[in-house]
């Protein structure tokens, strides 16, 4: 353990250096692939309050996801949108901050996701999968949400948590935000891989 560096990714701030608000959308962003957990979080749609507001941008989306995901949001009333075009340039950053919580269902260990940071450094809470790197990245009702992976009902709780109490998503995302700025910053990163090379 004393050999071990914890050394998170160096973030632009100028990336992030935007205008964001608590507003009520939970969005789903990435890439559409299985590890990521798209079809816990297709399940998790049969357990989300329909007054819940979603959006979901995914890369790669195929026509058959699109309409499971349609068919279902219709069949219980959802508030859904969908966007399988839109991009962090072209719209999608302001997208996430105006959010309110950003969802990261993945399903199998990866170091850590940019999706998390991304939504950390624009002050969204995280509701995420307890695997791999999310572990370090997310601070249980702190910063965040974590669940177990593949979850469905885990998810969807997580999400109607943070729709229906307004207070607690804002105290979630200024923490998310604060301890953001200060673990993912350039100096930070070049510390911790200079203490790890010595």
């Amino acid at each position: 353990a004393e050999r071990q560096f914890k050394i998170f990714n160096a973030m632009a701030p100028d990336e992030f250096a935007i205008h964001t608000e608590l507003g009520h959308e939970v969005v789903f962003y990435g890439t559409c692939l299985p590890t990521k957990g798209v079809e816990t979080f297709l399940s998790a749609l049969e357990y989300v309050d329909p007054a819940c507001q979603l959006g979901v941008y995914l890369l790669g989306m195929t026509p058959e996801y699109h309409a499971r995901l349609r068919a279902l949001a219709d069949r219980r009333g959802l508030h859904l949108r969908v966007d399988p075009a839109l991009t962090w340039r072209t719209g999608l950053r302001e997208r996430v901050a105006a959010a309110r919580a950003v969802v990261v269902p993945s399903t199998w260990w990866v170091t850590s996701e940019n999706v998390v940071y991304e939504a950390l450094l624009l002050g969204k809470p995280v509701i995420v999968s307890r695997i791999g790197g999310n572990i370090e990245l997310v601070e249980h009702g702190e910063t965040g949400l974590l669940v177990e992976p593949g979850n469905a009902k885990a998810l969807a709780e997580g999400i109607n948590r943070l729709s229906t109490d307004q207070d607690l998503a804002r105290q979630m995302g200024q923490r998310a935000y604060l301890r953001a700025r200060e673990r993912f910053a350039g100096p930070v990163f070049l510390n911790r891989l200079l203490t790890a090379y010595q």
